[in-house]
């Protein structure tokens, strides 16, 4: 049922998938959580990075 969907989803002219994350945004929220001067939830909130997208990159670092 799955395949199907991607099927006419890639028909209509898209992909299907999540937007790429803003590869500047996230080197800021990195920089910020890294200067340990903000919360996560303030770096959240400044860059529009989701909280375990920036644990994710920070524990792949």
């Amino acid at each position: 049922m799955r395949t199907s969907a991607i099927i006419i989803t890639r028909a209509r002219g898209r992909q299907g998938s999540r937007p790429k994350v803003n590869e500047r945004e996230l080197k800021k929220a990195i920089n910020l959580y890294k200067s340990e001067q903000y919360s996560v939830s303030e770096i959240v909130e400044t860059t529009g990075i989701g909280r375990a997208t920036i644990y994710r990159y920070l524990k792949q670092e």
